[in-house]
């Protein structure tokens, strides 16, 4: 009996740390865009990748597309962003890292 009970609780612990994670995700996300300190928005979006890797989430796909995956510094207006053959590609300012994303 209080093997089931236990799983039942064990359960509802990690719907609640998956809820939290997310919670913060949203929250770190939102703070990077805010902020005007680049070193500031790096390093949320440095944690925010932790917090999704650790606790196994999926960051959706809007958020993901606004980071550069190598230096983790957030896409600006600076970017090179081009469109061609049916891919986007953005080349980050900071690092010369490139991203092709198909848009077709």
């Amino acid at each position: 009996m209080t093997g089931n009970r236990r799983k039942i609780r064990s359960v509802r612990d990690k719907e609640l740390a998956m809820r939290i994670a997310r919670d913060r995700i949203m929250g770190l996300y939102s703070l990077s865009c805010s902020t005007d300190r680049a070193d500031l928005a790096r390093r949320y979006l440095e944690i925010m990748q932790r917090i999704s890797e650790r606790m196994d989430i999926t960051l959706p796909r809007e958020i993901k597309r606004m980071y550069c995956k190598k230096c983790f510094s957030p896409h600006s207006r600076e970017s090179t962003i081009r469109l061609k053959n049916g891919i986007i590609i953005i080349e980050c300012r900071h690092c010369g890292a490139v991203r092709r994303i198909p848009y077709r």
